[in-house]
């Protein structure tokens, strides 16, 4: 984030990808169950379909940290 905010010129280019960081699609439901927090019951929530309570949690956090919500 800092190098695409600062040497990419505010994002509009991508230079961590030229600097060698490459992206990555984890989202913060993954980063819970490395840290060994379990899954817990297997849930279908209305408009929000089938999840479990780990990956509500990172569902909310990845809401909530992303810039553009």
């Amino acid at each position: 984030f800092g190098i695409n905010t600062t040497v990419g010129l505010l994002g509009l280019w991508d230079a961590a990808d030229h600097f060698g960081f490459e992206g990555h699609s984890e989202d913060f439901g993954q980063t819970l169950g490395v840290w060994g927090v379990d899954s817990g019951p297997y849930l279908v929530l209305p408009l929000l379909g089938p999840s479990t309570p780990r990956d509500l949690v990172g569902f909310g956090v990845d809401r909530a940290l992303d810039p553009l919500t």
